[in-house]
């Protein structure tokens, strides 16, 4: 039986060149998303090792169609990368539904898809969540995605003891400013629900954003070098990694 790493989120920016860099690593990689286009985009650079799956994974019966596409393949690397940033603006006017919506795919599809394929996964493998600096500051503009992401930094804390017994390692890291659709997101946003809109445009503006790319040279590096007690030990900071991944 083969082993995978399973991405969600993958049909773009950081999920995207994950799954390359994965693939180009001789892994089977099955790339998850919501939007079919991506993911075939995201194939076409290595159809030989990756696979792709349309699913929502804030959705039960999603995540039930990514157990059944995997069947007996055991999982060696589960990653966890699908986010929205809306709603976006003052976390009192935001509206009800979408709150629930963002921390479903935010927060509880990297708690129940871990949940759903855990019998899948192999003894030794690693779950990983892409977290976000946004988990430890409030930014106004960005209020209820600043919450779902500290909750996120929380469940991974709490992941670490319960999947140890399992014998699968959790870890977690933020990327920092990157060059991703999220961002064209951000810098599209209006100053008066994003004060700090015109800081994120100059960082795109200036080239100071960071390559999906070199993104998931670090990651990769955390995934398949870093020991388990390196790997597992905190949120890792990209600037941290970019040290280490010269």
């Amino acid at each position: 039986m083969s082993e995978i790493a399973i991405i969600t989120g993958g049909g773009t920016g950081i999920g995207q060149a994950l799954a390359v860099w994965l693939a180009k690593r001789k892994f089977d990689v099955l790339v998850v998303g919501r939007t079919l286009d991506p993911l075939q985009n995201t194939a076409k650079f290595l159809p030989e090792k990756i696979r792709y799956l349309t699913a929502d994974v804030s959705k039960e019966m999603d995540r039930q169609k990514i157990n059944t596409k995997i069947d007996d393949q055991k999982i060696k690397l589960l990653i966890h990368n699908a986010a929205v940033l809306s709603p976006t603006g003052d976390i009192l006017n935001v509206d009800a539904a979408q709150f629930e919506q963002q921390l479903a795919i935010n927060l509880e599809a990297p708690l129940f898809l871990t949940q759903c394929l855990l019998k899948n996964m192999l003894p030794g493998g690693r779950v990983f969540c892409v977290s976000s600096g946004a988990a430890y500051s409030a930014i106004p503009g960005l209020d209820s995605y600043c919450v779902s992401k500290a909750a996120l930094t929380m469940l991974y804390n709490v992941l670490k003891n319960s999947l140890k017994k399992h014998q699968i390692q959790i870890g977690s890291a933020f990327p920092g400013i990157v060059d991703t659709p999220m961002q064209e997101l951000i810098r599209s946003l209006d100053v008066n629900d994003f004060p700090q809109v015109d800081f994120f445009r100059f960082f795109k503006e200036e080239g100071k954003l960071l390559s999906p790319q070199k993104v998931a040279e670090c990651f990769g590096w955390l995934l398949l070098d870093a020991d388990d007690e390196t790997f597992s030990k905190k949120d890792w900071d990209i600037k941290e990694l970019l040290d280490i991944v010269k």
